[in-house]
């Protein structure tokens, strides 16, 4: 049976129990950007540097946990497919698994984890509350992985989020050329292009399995042509800030003054990919309501972007998917964005210097630090530039736009 059908088959099962479920690449979208050499590259190459970080769901050391600690390697992908049925059955159980969670999300979300009832439902919080259970137990049947906290209607704020990781990182890990090309990535420190062919003979994950990373955390990743407007918008946004110092592809790339721009220049865009991610874009859709939002720049290391998918950006010390009775952090904590890509390239930075580095572009309700001050609200940048850093406190005031791959 081949993946269109094992898809359908899954949607299916889960509409008869789950209706009004949406994924993201549900008719073959997503399938048709999985084949694509480009989305193959980035869904590899974040895999890769995931496992070069550490072997554990949790990687930012913020919120490390005693028992997030868990195995990701050929091995356990084999030990786990084996005794789940076998490859195919194991990536449809996965699949279903991500489906569940999804709803999870949305419940989440719909009743401000667990607390109220929105108007003109027909549901009780009674009902809502055994329908998490419900929810949460079919889940643990599903998916049991040594070490990972089952979900509970207590935890699923917080858990559901590293349970995504999880799904996401057993999809690769069940391929039975994960080892081989995890060590490739390893080798250079990304996917290599070649002279001769570019990306056509890159060793990375084959469609079936980039398709099944991306139905585990509900995303598509879809590759912007270079003559798309959108691509020459945000390659606009990115030269306010920083310099490209290569030619071609009609980036107007040239020559660099080292001086004048010092590090604030990228050799030339790698890709831009839009993200799609139905349970963020319904986290989000209070916010879309209001008018006053900024697209505005994150960045981080290349470690943490596999996390910012499955998780969406969230507060220090915190998995939580929503703010919804959750206490984080006061005094100078949040999500730190900035209008100039310099300032989060050097964010991106600081986690280890490399040819390949990546940015996001996330749409947020526009809400500033404070008062903009020299050293900390605000930065120089090229020709007299000054950027803002703005700051969020709750996860569900950002979704993740577009993520940009650059070579320095």
């Amino acid at each position: 049976m081949d993946i269109e059908q094992y898809n359908q088959k899954t949607f299916v099962l889960n509409n008869e129990n789950l209706q009004g479920l949406e994924f993201a690449n549900s008719n073959g979208r997503g399938l048709h950007f999985a084949s694509q050499i480009d989305v193959q590259v980035i869904v590899t190459e974040l895999m890769a540097y995931i496992n070069m970080q550490g072997q554990n769901v949790d990687i930012y050391w913020q919120q490390k946990q005693p028992n997030l600690y868990l195995a990701f390697d050929g091995n356990a992908g084999r030990e786990w497919s084996s005794n789940n049925g076998g490859f195919y059955e194991a990536t449809n159980r996965l699949v279903r698994a991500a489906s569940v969670i999804s709803r999870i999300k949305r419940l989440i979300v719909s009743t401000q984890n667990l607390t109220i009832i929105p108007s003109g439902s027909s549901i009780t919080l009674d009902d809502a509350r055994k329908r998490m259970k419900i929810l949460c137990d079919r889940f643990n049947i599903m998916f049991r992985l040594p070490g990972l906290e089952p979900l509970e209607p207590n935890n699923a704020n917080k858990q559901c989020t590293v349970c995504t990781l999880a799904l996401a990182r057993m999809a690769a890990a069940i391929d039975p050329d994960f080892t081989q090309i995890v060590a490739a990535a390893r080798r250079s420190g990304y996917v290599q292009k070649w002279e001769d062919s570019e990306y056509q003979t890159a060793i990375v994950f084959n469609p079936m399995t980039t398709h099944t990373i991306m139905q585990c955390l509900n995303t598509t990743l879809e590759a912007l042509n270079r003559d798309d407007p959108q691509y020459d918008l945000i390659a606009e946004y990115l030269k306010r800030s920083m310099k490209c110092s290569e030619g071609g592809y009609g980036d107007e790339c040239g020559p660099a003054n080292i001086q004048q721009f010092n590090k604030g220049q990228y050799r030339r865009i790698e890709g831009i990919y839009r993200v799609r991610q139905p349970d963020f874009d319904y986290r989000f859709q209070e916010s879309e309501k209001c008018d006053n939002r900024l697209l505005l720049w994150h960045g981080t290391g290349k470690q943490f972007w596999l996390s910012v998918l499955a998780k969406g950006l969230l507060m220090p010390g915190s998995n939580a998917f929503t703010s919804f009775n959750q206490t984080f952090p006061t005094g100078g904590y949040g999500i730190f964005f900035s209008n100039m890509a310099l300032m989060s390239i050097g964010y991106s930075q600081k986690y280890g210097q490399s040819d390949i580095q990546y940015m996001g572009l996330f749409d947020n309700l526009r809400i500033p630090i404070g008062n903009l001050i020299s050293g900390y609200g605000q930065q120089r940048t090229t020709g007299g530039i000054y950027g803002q850093e703005f700051s969020v406190i709750k996860p569900e005031l950002v979704r993740q736009m577009y993520v940009v791959r650059l070579r320095m």
